[in-house]
């Protein structure tokens, strides 16, 4: 992968800030990219010279390695995005750091297209929930985390599935359908090198009408949202639940516009980059291929979020 050096020009710091961020986001891509690409090569000689194998095996195998393949070479391709530029405005000419994108990879496993994934879903979020204010004022913004046990490398698909199915049984529940007025649900996931196992989990953004206290939902209580959490996924003691309102994380403001700016916790990266990849001495990024193939197989075809409610585009009032 290309990464850019430092220019012979001073850059400011903001300009020296993006340049590391994205040289980080090239790397990581361009790492996951090359492990991707390995995989899906064992997949393609295990295919092909496998004595075991029938016929109709060896084909979807071999499918499933030109699949794979293809796809590592697009993701390659879209961490080439981004260039310096020479800007001139009127009589001033400065070097700058812009990003210039005519491909786009759309992969989730993409730190670089991470990004514009990231602004485009917040900027959706935002939307909504202005559009929620205009229907419903005095609504107020809670963030609620929703964990499970960790699962194994392979069986990630099957611990997003249990996740979504679970989020959505206890959002139907009967107390909580009764007082939420719009969701927002966002699938986070991150890998544990220590243990080797996948951490799935999902933040919801609840909103409910205010005004907000132990009085009015006395139902929000931790112990509570615990056991009903609890109970859902089989593991009664099992804490595993954490609520708080919506605020900017900087001023700590939680009105209106200090939600806007919490929302983008939330709206952030699919899955964590810390403990994915390992770094080297000369800082160049390395995934190990299991882990990379595992990955796409989990989150392959699989919705990582999703709106309800007040939230929806289609909204009808509660009778």
């Amino acid at each position: 992968m290309k990464i850019f050096n430092t220019p012979s020009w001073s850059l400011d710091a903001d300009d020296e800030s993006k340049l590391r961020q994205v040289n980080k986001r090239k790397a990581q891509s361009g790492a996951f990219a090359e492990a991707s690409l390995f995989a899906a090569q064992e997949k393609q000689n295990f295919a092909l010279y496998d004595p075991h194998l029938t016929d109709i095996e060896r084909g979807w195998l071999l499918s499933e390695a030109q699949l794979e393949l293809r796809r590592g070479k697009r993701q390659e391709r879209c961490a080439s995005g981004f260039n310096l530029r020479t800007i001139t405005t009127g009589v001033d000419t400065t070097m700058t750091l812009v990003e210039q994108r005519g491909y786009f990879c759309k992969r989730h496993t993409c730190a670089v297209c991470a990004v514009s994934r990231a602004r485009k879903l917040h900027a959706t979020v935002v939307f909504r929930y202005d559009q929620a204010l205009e229907r419903i004022p005095n609504l107020v913004a809670l963030h609620l985390t929703l964990t499970q046990l960790p699962v194994d490398l392979d069986s990630l698909d099957l611990g997003i599935d249990k996740l979504h199915a679970g989020v959505r049984k206890f959002l139907k529940l009967a107390e909580i359908a009764a007082a939420v007025e719009g969701s927002f649900r966002r699938t986070e996931i991150s890998w544990n090198p220590v243990d080797c196992h996948w951490h799935v989990h999902a933040h919801i953004i609840l909103l409910v009408r205010g005004p907000y206290g132990p009085r009015t939902h006395h139902w929000l209580d931790q112990p509570h949202l615990v056991q009903l959490w609890g109970e859902i996924i089989g593991l009664p003691d099992f804490v595993s639940v954490n609520i708080k309102r919506v605020y900017d994380r900087e001023t700590g403001a939680d009105d209106p516009d200090g939600v806007r700016v919490g929302l983008i916790h939330v709206s952030k990266y699919l899955c964590k980059p810390a403990g994915l990849f390992q770094i080297a001495a000369d800082g160049t990024y390395s995934i190990a291929p299991a882990i990379a193939a595992a990955l796409e197989k989990g989150i392959f075809k699989r919705r990582t979020y999703a709106f309800a409610g007040v939230f929806a585009s289609r909204w009808k009032p509660k009778r």
